[in-house]
């Protein structure tokens, strides 16, 4: 409807897509039409524009989404918070996941994974942080599988800045993911990631750089990338710092404005 409303006036018009949900080819080329720009947050995003859409690639812009990295910032204190906020054990291992809780973000595959995990690792408790439809099913799951005592699920958290620093790692078992904004709130956060390779998630994550990858939807290599970092203290930092450093540089408020204004400037200018 913008896209059309801006067409009638004369005035150009630019769309960020960052969902990774496929549409119809025709579909998708009418309703990006009236734009004289469309915006991907990631590269495969633009590639599913250019490659299976059919737009121009002139018309098509990589825009990677930012983090506020002065809000989600490495904060000694958060430990001490996030164990007293869920009355986690002081010795645990606190892995968390941040995404809403919808099958493509994988909350069953480290599920299944975790009775493995606690027996290498006995110390592990998991937060879930989100909300969505799969709630229901997920707690069965976790009581079918006397996880209890192990997983919480924490709903939606306005705080969720002051407590991922406190996290031991991130897990993120994403099936399909346009570029993976809880991924960049960890790094950001000094957090190492684990993460699938779906989607944008190759844009932020460098793999044994900056976080640790796996293949999308494989049990091993998620369990794999879990226990190599869990008994890695130093790989572990190593990450850490490293994936702060990226952010900053490459996903920061500025670089994603100093984009935009670019794409605006271009699109004015033609």
């Amino acid at each position: 409807m913008g896209g059309r409303c801006a067409r009638r006036a004369g005035t150009p018009a630019v769309l960020t897509r960052r969902v990774d949900s496929r549409e119809p080819a025709w579909w998708a080329r009418l309703k990006y039409r009236p734009y004289s720009a469309v915006a991907a947050i990631s590269s495969a995003l633009e590639s599913e524009l250019v490659d299976h859409v059919g737009l121009d690639p002139g018309r098509v812009v990589r825009v990677a989404s930012a983090v506020d990295t002065r809000r989600y910032r490495p904060q000694s204190s958060a430990r001490a918070r996030l164990a007293e906020t869920f009355r986690i054990p002081s010795n645990s291992r606190i892995l968390g996941v941040i995404a809403q809780l919808i099958p493509r973000k994988g909350h069953a595959l480290l599920l299944g994974c975790l009775p493995d995990l606690i027996a290498h690792h006995s110390e592990i408790r998991i937060l879930f942080f989100g909300r969505g439809p799969l709630e229901r099913a997920l707690r069965r799951q976790i009581a079918a599988r006397s996880l209890e005592n192990r997983v919480q699920l924490t709903g939606f958290r306005d705080d969720l800045a002051e407590l991922l620093p406190g996290l031991d790692l991130l897990v993120h078992p994403a099936l399909r993911e346009g570029l993976g904004v809880a991924v960049l709130e960890a790094m950001s956060a000094g957090v190492p990631v684990v993460a699938s390779d779906a989607g944008g998630i190759p844009d932020i994550v460098e793999h044994e750089r900056n976080g640790l990858r796996f293949a999308t939807g494989d049990p091993s290599g998620l369990r794999n990338g879990v226990l190599r970092l869990l008994g890695d203290d130093a790989l572990r930092r190593s990450l850490a710092l490293a994936g702060r450093e990226r952010v900053e540089t490459e996903f920061s408020i500025r670089s994603m404005s100093r984009r935009y204004v670019e794409v605006y400037n271009r699109v004015l200018n033609a």
